[in-house]
């Protein structure tokens, strides 16, 4: 929990330059500031499941977590997701 704080307030100080700041700006400085932003948000939001992923893990290792190990076809799940991927990206062109 100590990593999502500064974290969170990255993201909040993001928030705040998106919504008061940008707009002030010239279109030419607003389109690369934003681009920017765009850049630092998407790797904050890169950085919190990791660390939500690092927190479970530590859950799993202290057994808080019970796991239910099965088996599954993996090709089948990947195939799955391949597909669901490309509809995607075909509506997105």
């Amino acid at each position: 929990h100590e990593f999502r704080t500064p974290l969170n307030v990255m993201l909040s100080t993001l928030q705040f330059l998106e919504t008061y700041v940008v707009d002030d700006l010239g279109e030419d400085v607003k389109q690369s500031v934003a681009r920017n932003i765009k850049s630092i948000k998407q790797n904050c939001f890169r950085l919190l499941r990791l660390i939500g992923n690092l927190i479970d893990i530590t859950k799993i290792d202290a057994g808080f977590y019970k796991l239910n190990l099965k088996n599954y076809n993996v090709v089948s799940i990947v195939e799955e997701i391949t597909l669901s991927a490309a509809e995607h990206i075909k509506s997105k062109d």
